[in-house]
């Protein structure tokens, strides 16, 4: 006869749903936590965040119903080892749980979260999987006869559960759209100068970086296996600028960034330095043999990049605009305010870059533009739109000019100049733009900090990318030609002081560099600093009227600053026992003490490059201009003028000026920015850092004599009575000279505002003395 199975009872609380629930939360929180922590970055990872979060709001519920009925029940229970893990689990789960709750209500509502609650969430979380185990495992040991299995299977059952749960929630993140970043140049599109698609620029995205490294390489190989006796010294030179390389990008992905994975391939960067090491060190006869073999691999390598580049060499408009997200919901709205009217904002878009870029398109093709796209619009270059079928050269989101995320993902610079980076287009959250994009970037920061916080932009070799510049044969079909450069004339001056574990970078406590000046320090709301300051995105220096020109968003605040900024009246704290107060430029005045009246006078004066980072003034010196005003009176009435301003805006003839004047083949002027015409120039005069230049003037004391003015018919009495002459100078300073104004208002009405930098004054008495 067959007996039924006795039945075991279980004890209050083992069969209950919460007990179920609770398990099943924790072993689903636990598992999907990790994949958070350890997890490479992807849609898989953020689908693991947002339903972690879901998760831990729903596990709420079964955890309270489960925890406070079993705290009571077991609350005058015999202390032991099982009731100690107990306390110990709950506490940690208690913990994870208020944690937890602080974090999501950061990052739904706050504009970051907080460093001590996320490493007490995970700290936590971590251990609550350990000790939850230990105790279920105590627990099971320690139940009734029949009961521990109902308890070991309940535990099993529910870990595989949860297991599931989170290879579900890791599938369903591989299915989120992720958005377009790479796409196709356009059908038809001319590569004019070379197989670079974005030449005459130097700029480069990754993927190209990655398809001109396989072809350096593979040109090594195939010399070598041609003649490995030939030239070892080519190989040991590539194989030490590529370790170097390796060391910058390991330290890059110790960061967290992911581009070198595109950019270097760490791995096969890793696998070929060893082989070339193997090559350099081999016998001549062996070396063909070892060469051959690594060329194979190479040879595979390069394909695979050229077909990348083929089917996607363009980088989609999207991808590198949307500047006024970064603002949105108070993340970096302060941030936004400042570039808004900076020069990186409407570099693309300024009325003076339309007008040249096009007359450069009109004589030497729309291709040819694509050389200044690197610096100025480089959304509109990377998307194919410097193009002979583009009748505007442009594309959506290029009017945000060098944008927020252009900046931030470049990668790697040299400082050749003409935009000689590298730019990695970053990986994009889920629904960025929107309130989903924006938890996840708050509530899984590690990403967005990595991406967009490198420590490339500390350094000047980073802006030397944009801030040097130089015509070729390319554009001028004569001979190259360097043109404004302020990384060099910074790296020759007082103002480098190299780092001695690297001698080619600055020393960052010694040396002053370029955000240093121009990017101060300020006190600000912003999230992403610990200190509660940032860098000041308005790059203030010269640019004292164009924001006004085009009606940008907070122009006036912006003019404000720079024309604090080019007077000497700003104090950046930070650097105060480095950078001397006053004027970037103050003047001096040599004058006799006393003169007598009919005598020339001759005074000299001296202008100081005392605080500028680089040659003064610097940018397109045929269009900016400085330039010395001296004027002379005696009893109230002008006896000498030199360096005014004629009725028509221009600087009369014969002044002191700083500038350049570059000629074309023909000998004419470079007088409308038409730099691809330039081969040389017939004057320059500028101020490298620290160092003085001056001019000598020479006029009569003419005390009671009627007085002509020069360059006009006036003529005026002298001020009877008149015991001394004064002299002023003052430095003076516009954006645009007259010339390119008129050409953009051709009415000649139109007048750049100048700005007084520094004066001097010195007074020369008269000794009437028989």
């Amino acid at each position: 006869m067959n007996r039924k199975p006795e039945l075991v009872p279980v004890r209050e609380g083992w069969g209950g749903w919460p007990l179920r629930m609770t398990l099943l939360g924790t072993f689903y929180l636990l598992v999907t936590g990790l994949v958070i922590l350890l997890a490479p970055f992807g849609p898989e990872a953020q689908a693991s965040v947002l339903l972690h979060t879901a998760g831990g709001i729903l596990f709420l519920v079964p955890f309270l119903l489960y925890f406070v009925p079993h705290l009571v029940r077991r609350w005058r229970d015999k202390l032991s080892h099982l009731l100690l893990l107990g306390y110990m689990a709950g506490g940690l789960l208690l913990t994870v749980v208020l944690s937890g709750v602080v974090l999501t209500v950061q990052a739904a509502f706050g504009t970051k979260i907080s460093y001590g609650w996320d490493l007490v969430h995970i700290i936590t979380g971590c251990a609550v999987g350990a000790i939850v185990i230990v105790h279920m495992a105590t627990a099971v040991r320690k139940a009734h006869k029949g009961e521990g299995r109902f308890a070991t299977n309940l535990i099993l059952g529910t870990a595989a559960a949860g297991m599931v749960l989170s290879v579900a929630t890791w599938f369903a993140g591989a299915l989120l759209p992720g958005a377009t970043v790479r796409t196709p140049l356009p059908e038809g599109y001319a590569f004019r100068y070379g197989e670079n698609p974005f030449a005459p620029s130097l700029a480069r995205t990754d993927w190209l970086q990655r398809l001109e490294k396989d072809r350096e390489l593979k040109a090594l190989l195939e010399g070598v296996v041609k003649d490995p006796a030939a030239s070892p010294e080519r190989t040991a030179a590539f194989l030490d600028a590529a370790e170097r390389q390796l060391e910058t990008d390991r330290a890059c992905r110790r960061r967290g960034e992911r581009h070198v994975d595109a950019l270097g391939r760490l791995e096969t960067d890793e696998r070929r330095i060893a082989a070339l090491k193997e090559i350099v060190a081999a016998q001549a006869e062996a070396r063909g043999g070892k060469a051959a073999a690594l060329l194979e691999t190479v040879t595979a390598d390069f394909e695979e990049s050229r077909k990348a580049i083929e089917e996607h060499a363009g980088i989609d408009p999207a991808a590198l605009a949307g500047s006024r997200s970064c603002g949105a919901a108070g993340c970096h709205e302060e941030i936004l305010a400042e570039w808004e009217p900076s020069a990186h904002r409407y570099a693309s878009r300024s009325a003076f870059f339309q007008l040249i870029q096009g007359a450069m398109a009109e004589a030497n093709g729309a291709e040819s533009t694509r050389y200044c796209a690197g610096c100025h619009d480089p959304i509109s270059l990377f998307s194919g739109a410097k193009n002979i079928f583009k009748d505007d050269l442009s594309t959506p989101g290029a009017d945000e000019g060098v944008s927020c995320v252009v900046c931030h993902s470049i990668v790697q610079t040299d400082i050749q100049g003409n935009a000689n980076y590298v730019l990695a287009p970053p990986e994009r959250y889920v629904a960025e733009d929107g309130f989903l994009g924006r938890f996840l970037i708050r509530a899984y920061p590690r990403h967005h900090k990595a991406t967009f916080g490198r420590p490339l932009m500390e350094t000047a070799e980073y802006c030397g990318a944009c801030h040097k510049q130089f015509i070729d044969e390319q554009l001028n079909r004569s001979t190259r030609v360097q043109l404004q450069n302020q990384y060099d004339a910074w790296k020759g001056s007082h103002w480098f002081v190299p780092d001695a574990r690297n001698p080619a970078r600055a020393d960052p406590e010694k040396a002053l560099t370029c955000r240093d000046c121009h990017m101060r320090l300020t006190e600000a709301l912003d999230p992403a600093p610990d200190d509660g300051k940032h860098r000041h995105h308005g790059f203030v220096a010269a640019n004292q009227w164009l924001p006004l020109l085009h009606d940008l968003p907070n122009a006036k605040r912006h003019v404000e600053l720079t024309e604090q900024w080019l007077k000497g009246e700003t104090v950046i704290p930070e650097i105060a026992d480095r950078w001397p107060g006053g004027p970037p430029v103050p003047l001096a005045i040599q004058a006799p003490e006393v003169v007598r009246p009919g005598e020339k006078v001759k005074i000299r004066v001296i202008a100081d490059n005392r605080k500028v980072g680089h040659t003064f003034p610097t940018g397109p010196l045929d269009v900016i201009q400085s330039w010395v005003e001296v004027r002379a009176t005696q009893g109230g009435k002008e006896i000498f003028r030199s360096g005014d301003l004629d009725e028509n805006g221009f600087i009369r003839q014969g002044s002191w000026m700083f500038k350049a004047e570059g000629i074309d083949r023909a000998g004419n002027l470079i007088d409308r920015h038409n730099l691809w015409d330039m081969v040389g120039s017939r004057f320059r005069r500028v101020l490298f850092p620290g160092f003085t230049d001056r001019e000598e003037y020479t006029f009569e004391c003419v005390c009671d004599a009627p007085v002509a003015i020069p360059g006009t018919e006036v003529e005026i009495a002298a001020g009877e009575g008149g015991e001394e002459i004064i002299v002023e100078a003052l430095l003076h300073y516009r954006k645009v000279d007259q010339t390119l104004l008129n050409v953009l208002q051709p009415d000649g009405k139109a007048r750049a505002p100048v700005t007084t930098m520094s004066r001097a004054t010195a007074r020369v008495r008269i000794d009437r003395a028989p």
